[in-house]
């Protein structure tokens, strides 16, 4: 009895890391809730129709915009391993406005969007489709302008890449286009973003 008893442990001992002691493979498309934080850089879409309305008004004037540092937060919920929805806010520094290279006024401006994710890939390595809707508000700063500034809808268009270090942290790119509309219909941007992603 006592030999049988050990040799059954014996066999179980063998058999165990084939099945209760092995790791289960990492999921990384896996369901749950994640919070993003990146750095961002925007670029203007508007420097030439900036130009076009003071040559209607003056000659000689050459108008120039930088671009604009800022930084985003998203947070959201993965539903399926290829579909997730977040919000998105994104807050723009200050795109400086300068004539004959002196700088007049800052525009500043900030979004905030709801999108949905697609996911093209599901291992390690995911890009993702990014569509979203949302309020953009933009506001002037400086040359003696009082300005509360306008909010109207924006449009989100683009894509990312969310690489994985572990399940719960990934490295996150995207390219945003943002397109808004009404009363901010002229201040389109290009938005690039760099961050860490969160997984709970």
């Amino acid at each position: 009895m006592k030999r049988a008893a050990v040799g059954t442990v014996a066999l179980l001992a063998l058999a165990w890391p084939a099945t209760g002691w092995a790791e289960a493979e990492p999921d990384y498309s896996r369901s749950g809730f994640y919070l993003g934080l990146a750095g961002h850089y925007a670029i203007d879409n508007y420097e030439d129709e900036l130009q076009d309305e003071v040559d209607s008004v003056v000659s000689g004037v050459d108008v120039s915009v930088d671009g604009s540092g800022g930084l985003g937060v998203r947070a959201g919920y993965r539903v399926w391993k290829r579909f997730a929805t977040e919000l998105q806010w994104e807050w723009q520094e200050g795109f400086d406005i300068a004539a004959n290279d002196v700088d007049l006024i800052t525009l500043e401006a900030w979004a905030l969007t709801a999108n949905s994710r697609i996911y093209l890939g599901t291992e390690r390595l995911q890009p993702n489709v990014i569509v979203g809707l949302g309020v953009y508000h933009a506001e002037l700063d400086g040359g003696g302008i009082e300005d509360d500034g306008e909010t109207d809808l924006v449009v989100r268009l683009g894509g990312g890449i969310d690489l994985y270090a572990t399940e719960q942290i990934a490295l996150s790119f995207e390219a945003t286009y943002l397109l808004p509309k009404g009363d901010v219909d002229d201040l389109d941007t290009a938005s690039f973003g760099l961050g860490v992603q969160f997984r709970f």
